[in-house]
């Protein structure tokens, strides 16, 4: 898997969701590496959304600079605490075999 694997419009992420997407999805997939496809997806959308509800938390609810203004709902910070939680999930409950394992007998 590459970066490029979760990032719109093959995967999931936008990148202007994210300051910097690419060297967080690189050190996700280095974390992953050895993990089943399964897991490793998982584990890299978990990591992105995480991210990104950290990125959201550590920023105002409201701001307004000269004729622009920009306000962040609880509902939004819910939705990406959902989706994080969800992909977390996923990785806790993938199996652990490597795909080129299972049924074979050792």
């Amino acid at each position: 898997m590459t970066p490029d694997d979760f990032k719109r419009p093959t995967g999931e992420l936008n990148p202007d969701w994210f300051e910097d997407l690419d060297p967080l999805l690189v050190a996700a997939l280095a974390e992953s590496a050895g993990e089943t496809p399964e897991r490793q997806r998982a584990f890299v959308y978990w990591r992105a959304y995480q991210a990104l509800v950290a990125d959201l938390m550590s920023a105002p609810i409201s701001m307004r600079a000269d004729d622009v203004s920009e306000t962040r709902s609880d509902q939004q910070l819910a939705y990406w605490q959902a989706q994080a939680a969800a992909w977390r999930t996923k990785y806790d409950t993938a199996s652990t075999t490597p795909v080129a394992a299972v049924g074979v007998a050792l």
